[in-house]
């Protein structure tokens, strides 16, 4: 190790005696740097920018893949570890600290963004860039942010000089996180579980690092074989290495008799031989951003989604249950439910709420949540039922969005003082308890407008169903026929690719575009809207308040008197966002 792991050791034995007595202090300061380094590396190995690095390498095809889905990994774990430090601090902080953390977290951002562009592009291609990159290092060096240890590693260099620096980046970082695993044991002991795990991240994100330091020579060229290559970086964890996915089918009616069309699609994919042995079955709709009967476009059907609970009955099941969880309105409307809002929209059989019991599990990946439904988790045959419906963050909410609430529910995956993001949460979730079937019905109803996923005035009727046995094969089939160019350009789709990897797919029956589908991006007006839909919901809709619906008052009564301010803030937002009840 050179002079940075071992100046970074001095400077926490200094913070050791300077906090002595005092391990809440210490822990903050810490909290705080760890905030900034993880800012850091999410900027500076974020998908664009670490892309056009390895582009640009002297490899094959097959080594520029596994180069690219080890950094890629190792980027979605600092980000993870980023917005969990935030999420920490924001919640267990003083309101001076959470200013701080946010302060710190804005100085990451912009110290990555140097830190990228002194590191993988040169004065040729981005002259400007490189000079700004220049000015930003500088002002940090004057202010002793920057140590001179880290200056000499700051410059463009090849990929062996790279990978040494951040060798010596990641073991800091492990440093860093075993001290506070120390201090958390002292202080918040809830947090030491979590705090141990990114401590083993970061060590893994060094060994793979140093495996790739010692697989390029000084010219990026390879030294080893692809083979050899990936059984290393597999050595370290499989999750560095993409996986290899089966082709995928899946199958989509057009037209017809809805009930028809899914009890075929139900024999075309062999469930049937799925319910020889008698499973518990649980199937997972989405109805909970139900808010009025005369907007059934924002709720999975109902009449089918028993049709299908039947069904399996009849076939073999030894029991099935329908569940749903909890979102945002129930903290502004009362009556809010599972079991209230599924009889308002006239499920018949009982539906069970996923938040109500709920297990502790320990999960494969990922960081930011503990617990999944119990009813899920325990099931011996899954089945998601999303809806077709747009969203203005994510382009798409389909089987993907129904999967929300499985793990911990939304209420503490949205906003700021989250300590994971509700797409890494249903995914994780995913993961270590996948559906065993998925289905997407775009029948009636379809909610195609820029917000379409809380309310749509005038649904599309694509009368589309879709099947699959893999969630994410399916959704991508959706998201193709409804125009979505690539699944990149929406952040579940990405996550749920990235986490899982894109397969291939072959569509059985109808593989036509969704005829008059609008989506977020139908013109310049709304694709703006849709750039700002997320930081504006995040930092300035009151925790969701000022986002909802013409509720059905009779049947959703507000929680509090609605004040005048906040009743023309949301009726503003329903004329200027279109989200208004149809007449």
């Amino acid at each position: 190790m050179s002079s940075v792991y071992g100046d970074f050791q001095r400077e926490l034995q200094g913070w050791r005696r300077q906090y002595s007595g005092r391990p809440k202090d210490e822990l903050s300061h810490l909290l705080l740097l760890a905030l900034e380094r993880e800012q850091i590396v999410t900027v500076a190995y974020r998908e664009a920018m670490i892309s056009t690095r390895v582009q640009a390498m002297p490899v094959s095809h097959e080594v520029r893949a596994l180069l690219s889905s080890a950094l890629l990994w190792i980027w979605r774990d600092e980000e993870m570890h980023s917005t969990y430090v935030r999420g920490v601090l924001l919640r267990l902080g003083s309101g001076r600290l959470q200013l701080q953390a946010l302060a710190e977290q804005v100085a990451g951002s912009v110290a990555g963004w140097a830190t990228a562009v002194r590191h993988h592009l040169t004065w040729t291609e981005a002259p400007a860039s490189r000079a700004l990159a220049a000015l930003f290092v500088a002002a940090g060096w004057a202010a002793g942010r920057v140590p001179a240890a880290v200056w000499q590693h700051l410059r463009h260099g090849n990929f062996v000089e790279y990978c040494r620096f951040n060798i010596e980046a990641e073991e800091t970082a492990r440093l860093c996180w075993e001290r506070m695993v120390e201090l958390a044991g002292e202080v918040r002991p809830e947090l030491v579980e979590d705090f141990d795990r990114m401590a083993a991240d970061e060590e893994r994100h060094a060994q793979v690092f140093r495996r790739l330091m010692e697989s390029f020579d000084d010219r990026d060229r390879p030294r080893i074989g692809a083979d050899e290559l990936r059984a290393g970086l597999a050595a370290v964890s499989p999750y560095f290495v993409s996986r290899r996915r089966e082709p995928q089918t899946v199958h989509v009616v057009e037209g017809g008799d809805k009930l028809a069309a899914l009890f075929h699609v139900l024999q075309e994919m062999g469930i049937e031989k799925r319910l020889q042995s008698r499973p518990r079955v649980i199937i997972k709709p989405t109805f909970m951003m139900a808010y009025h009967r005369r907007d059934s476009s924002v709720y999975t059907d109902v009449e089918m989604v028993e049709a299908l609970a039947e069904w399996l009955m009849q076939h073999g099941a030894g029991e099935v249950r329908v569940g749903e969880a909890p979102n945002l309105y129930d903290l502004w409307y009362g009556n809010r439910t599972v079991e209230n809002v599924a009889g308002y929209v006239r499920y018949r059989s009982p539906v069970i709420d996923l938040s109500a019991e709920r297990i502790s599990h320990e999960y494969a990946r990922g960081v930011g949540q503990s617990t999944v439904a119990k009813a899920w988790a325990e099931a011996d045959l899954r089945i998601l039922f999303g809806k077709l419906r747009a969203h203005p963050v994510d382009q798409v909410s389909f089987t993907l969005g129904a999967a929300e609430g499985i793990g911990t529910p939304c209420h503490d995956k949205v906003f700021l003082d989250k300590m994971a993001d509700r797409h890494t949460a249903a995914v994780m979730a995913l993961d270590d308890f996948p559906p065993d079937f998925a289905l997407l019905e775009g029948w009636d109803a379809a909610p195609d407008t820029l917000m379409g996923v809380i309310a749509c005035p005038d649904p599309l009727q694509p009368r589309r169903l879709y099947a699959g046995r893999d969630a994410l094969a399916v959704d991508l089939v959706a998201a193709r026929h409804v125009g979505l160019s690539h699944w990149s350009r929406s952040p579940l789709l990405r996550m749920a690719c990235h986490w899982f990897g894109a397969p291939e797919v072959r569509v059985v029956g109808c593989d036509t575009p969704v005829a008059g589908w609008r989506g977020p991006y139908q013109n310049e007006w709304t694709s703006l809207l849709s750039l700002l839909a997320q930081p504006v919901y995040t930092l300035a809709s009151k925790r969701g308040a000022v986002f909802v619906p013409q509720m059905d008052v009779e049947a959703f009564p507000p929680l509090r008197a609605e004040s005048t301010l906040l009743r023309w803030r949301r009726a503003s937002l329903r004329r200027l966002l279109g989200y208004r009840l149809a007449p």
